[in-house]
């Protein structure tokens, strides 16, 4: 599938100095930040990593009632992510009337053959439209930074009811 070999990044921080922090582990302490990095392209080997995109910003997530800490409170990423994503397998099983199992060998078989309109996806080159690293790859149905993107998961049901030729 075209984008799941090739990336686009570009880097806003850059290490200035670092501490160790035990032996044999250094991390950054200080960074220098450059709002309009150049863009950087090369190809990648292996499993695409992510398939999909979600919603798993704390600032922007979830917002939870959470007594521990005085109430409201705003969450995110995977532990939240990933339930959601099975909870909405379970929803796309009960009205499908059956199990969809794994999702890749369809999804990637969908949108490989045209399937539009699974998947929101940022395919723009440049800093303007990024996830602080990976950028897009203009034309292609795979990035880096989201995968194939956010799934609308009315569609993408519906490609799990119906017979596809892949």
């Amino acid at each position: 599938m075209s984008g799941t070999n090739v990336y686009h990044a570009v880097e806003y921080l850059t290490p200035t100095d670092d501490q160790t922090v035990a032996p044999g582990l250094v991390e950054p302490t200080a960074w220098n930040f450059d709002p309009t990095p150049a863009v950087t392209a090369g190809r990648g080997y292996g499993r695409a990593i992510p398939d999909l995109g979600t919603n798993g910003d704390p600032q922007t997530g979830y917002l939870v009632w959470a007594p521990s800490v005085g109430g409201l409170a705003e969450y995110g990423g995977t532990s939240f992510v990933d339930p959601e994503m099975n909870g909405s397998t379970a929803v796309i099983d009960s009205y499908l009337g059956h199990r969809v199992g794994f999702w890749n060998p369809v999804i990637y078989g969908a949108v490989g053959h045209g399937v539009n309109g699974l998947f929101t996806n940022i395919n723009i080159a440049g800093t303007d439209n990024d996830n602080i690293y990976y950028t897009g790859n203009p034309g292609d149905a795979y990035n880096e930074g989201i995968g194939l993107g956010q799934p609308d998961l009315a569609r993408v049901a519906s490609i799990f009811g119906e017979v596809l030729p892949f």
